[in-house]
């Protein structure tokens, strides 16, 4: 996503009998990803959530580049999740997402 849509939500389209009031923005979806899979990996690996990134902290992160940053991890398992869902359907098999 472009860093000048960055912020985009639905609710900005003004569609038509839409109630898109109050839902998350596109990088607010990327901070929720990312801190998600701190928050699942962190009791496994004995790692702790970095200060920077918990909860109300969260806010601060507004910058492209910083969430970017953040979401590193996020954004390599879903690379690798593409290429997965590419060699299921190569096998004619339909992930089970897409169900």
């Amino acid at each position: 996503m472009p860093e000048d849509k960055f912020n985009f939500t639905p609710e900005s389209l003004k569609i038509a009998r839409a109630d898109y009031k109050g839902v998350r923005t596109f990088a607010w979806e990327v901070k929720h990803v990312a801190f998600s899979n701190y928050a699942l990996w962190a009791p496994i690996t004995g790692d702790k959530v970095p200060e920077a990134y918990v909860d109300d902290k969260l806010e601060k992160l507004t910058a492209k580049p910083d969430i970017i940053r953040y979401t590193f991890g996020a954004a390599h398992a879903f690379n690798h999740y593409g290429q997965m869902v590419e060699y299921l359907r190569m096998n004619g098999i339909v992930p089970p997402a897409s169900r």
